[in-house]
């Protein structure tokens, strides 16, 4: 697959991804294709990756259809790909406006993992809601860079295949 096909596959992967800010709180089994969807993304070299986001999105902005909706599948596909923890110190660096991330004033401390988490055998789900979204516009590029160069990949754990 070239370069072009694997853009245009992830762009793919992410407009048929059901989006974050549109699920129900009991929705289950649309909350568990996002995670698969997310993860085949995350199979991509991540410059292809940081391609096909930049793209999508200078697409959206172009026709001004960058709504939440685009924003929220960009927001969590961010941290699925890259190892972001649910507690590390706030530099005072936010790249949008999503209310109902868990921040501690006290330790200055922001989970960057939310809206995901992990179950017991470290497989990643989605169990945040969202809450809303105010303020500057969200800045996804910014946010994929900084997430890349601070936190690194995620290894994406696979379960075992049954036969």
């Amino acid at each position: 697959m070239t370069t072009e096909e694997s853009v245009d596959r992830i762009i793919e992967l992410i407009e048929s991804c059901p989006a974050w800010n549109l699920l129900y709180e009991d929705d289950v089994s649309n909350r568990k294709i996002v995670i698969a969807q997310l993860q085949e993304i995350a199979k991509f070299d991540v410059s292809v990756v940081r391609l096909a986001i930049e793209k999508y999105y200078k697409g959206k902005e172009a026709d001004n259809s960058f709504d939440i909706t685009s924003r929220s599948r960009l927001y969590v596909l961010n941290r699925c790909l890259f190892n972001v923890p649910p507690k590390a110190s706030f530099e005072g660096t936010a790249f949008g406006g999503w209310a109902g991330v868990p921040y501690d004033e006290i330790e200055n401390t922001i989970n960057w993992m939310w809206p995901l988490s992990t179950d017991d055998n470290g497989n990643l789900q989605l169990t945040g809601r969202f809450r809303g979204y105010y303020g500057p516009p969200y800045r996804v590029i910014e946010e994929f860079d900084y997430f890349n160069e601070r936190f690194g990949r995620r290894q994406i754990k696979t379960s075992p295949s049954r036969n």
